[in-house]
């Protein structure tokens, strides 16, 4: 597999390598794992019926495998405790374990046959967990019809947990289904059909410690699209506004940042914080909220973290502002013919002693993105691709976001603040379409990013010492 390097403009040092992995097929799908010794994650990518591992996320591929044709699910566990990682596929009724040594054979070993619901042919196999650890040793999962099935990789069953529809007085999920967050919350178009809940059910399996998550789906961060955020301010309430924590990694999850934007159209943010008051004797945890502060801007709905760029444990607020254009013909025209439009991004760090968000922005960040983002979508901030994360481990947040189509740039915080010029630029081959990945593959703090785009997964790596 070839690697393509693109030429980044930097400024005091590269943090990023760009490595370029292409692919056949429109729905590849690709995962972080440790697939090798020594503890080093990898990317692996399934493309079609082909995994392909890349060691330390990089472009060169160290090994591929052929799946079985009926495969359906993939994951990569040491099932025998040697150390090794091996590959675990279901295909059809039978679990197969392939060894990842690249001098191994690619010939599978069937370890047993079981029904599952995972025995379904699919287009092509999909990452899935099929292993978790119980009582010190591996076990196979498989989810049936009416059971939670973990067996032993000689197919011996070693514990099952009803969560099948006859299960329901026991509590459980019902009929297998599957969920999926949208954040922002969207608004129907005009003519849609109005639904609303009216009741809603819940049934948690009882399963043991361990095997589920606490929130399977993920717990929205930011939420709310800008005409929601707007019909929220003008309630009385402020806790019915769009919010996130205060505090992102504290325990208590009570202390929180509302946010609104101005009903009245202007481009500002409505901000109420509620925060714990210091304890007294003989009284529980109070909570008191603050009155509104504005901020010029519009409030970035993060979904994946909220940023803290100065690593105080308190979340900061960034907004985006944009200058309409003159209302006329010629001044619309000019606009949309010129391509690109001005856009500025602020930072506002929270002062813990006054207890609300500076009313002066910390960073100024000024961009120029196509005229066509800014009108894809008036609810969403005209910024794509967009990651607030830690990429040269410093215990505060950076941010990286496109500047163009093909364009990625990344600002970086130190101490002394965060510059308006980006540290570095990143030309990629091509337009990407999302943010696919992202994770601390040296266990150092910093942070790679991989974003899908048509043909390939780009990879930015993070560099050691960057």
């Amino acid at each position: 597999m070839t690697s393509l390097m693109a030429a980044c403009s930097l400024c005091c040092g590269a943090l990023f390598s760009l490595h370029t992995i292409p692919v056949e097929q429109p729905d590849a799908q690709c995962f972080f794992a440790q697939a090798g010794e020594g503890g080093r994650v990898d990317l692996l990518v399934l493309d079609g019926h082909r995994l392909a591992v890349h060691p330390g996320a990089l472009a060169q591929a160290s090994l591929s495998v052929e799946l079985d044709p009926e495969s359906s699910a993939v994951d990569v566990a040491d099932l025998d405790g040697d150390g090794r990682p091996d590959l675990v596929v279901v295909a059809g009724d039978r679990v197969l374990k392939y060894s990842l040594e690249p001098s191994a054979s690619r010939e599978p070993r069937v370890l047993f046959s079981a029904h599952s619901l995972l025995a379904c042919a699919t287009e092509q196999p999909c990452p899935h967990v099929l292993v978790a650890a119980r009582g010190g040793r591996p076990l196979i999962v498989l989810p049936t019809a009416e059971n939670l099935e973990l067996r032993a990789p000689s197919g011996e069953m070693v514990e099952s947990h009803p969560t099948g529809m006859d299960a329901a007085h026991r509590v459980s999920f019902g009929q297998p289904f599957s969920a999926l967050p949208v954040q922002p919350p969207r608004l129907g178009v005009p003519g849609a059909l109005e639904m609303r809940i009216i009741q809603t059910a819940a049934f948690v399996p009882q399963l043991p410690e361990g095997l589920a998550p606490p929130n399977p789906a993920g717990a929205a961060l930011f939420g709310g699209s800008a005409a929601q955020a707007a019909v929220a301010a003008r309630k009385e309430s402020a806790e019915s506004w769009p919010w996130f924590r205060l505090r992102p990694t504290a325990q208590q999850d009570d202390e929180r940042v509302f946010y609104a934007y101005d009903p009245g159209g202007a481009r500002e943010t409505l901000v109420r914080v509620r925060r714990a008051l210091p304890p007294t004797a003989g009284h529980g945890r109070e909570l008191k909220l603050s009155g509104v502060q504005r901020y010029p801007g519009l409030a970035v709905p993060c979904t994946a973290a909220v940023p803290d760029f100065n690593g105080d444990g308190h979340a900061d607020l960034l907004l985006w502002n944009t200058a309409a254009p003159v209302p006329t013909v010629g001044a619309v025209t000019r606009a949309l013919t010129g391509g690109y439009w001005s856009v500025r991004l602020t930072v506002h760090l929270f002062e813990p002693a006054a207890g609300r968000y500076s009313p002066v922005p910390s960073a100024v960040i000024p961009l120029q993105v196509p005229v066509a983002w800014l009108l894809s979508d008036p609810g969403m901030p005209p910024v794509r691709h967009l990651v607030l994360d830690e990429f040269n481990g410093n215990d505060r947040t950076d941010l990286l976001c496109a500047v163009a189509p093909d364009k990625l740039a990344v600002w970086v915080s130190v101490p002394s603040g965060m510059r308006p010029d980006p540290h570095q630029v990143v030309q990629l081959p091509g337009p990407v379409q999302r943010v696919e990945l992202r994770g601390d593959l040296d266990g150092d703090g910093r942070t790679s990013v991989v974003f899908r785009a048509p043909g390939a997964f780009h990879v930015l790596r993070a560099r050691k010492g960057g």
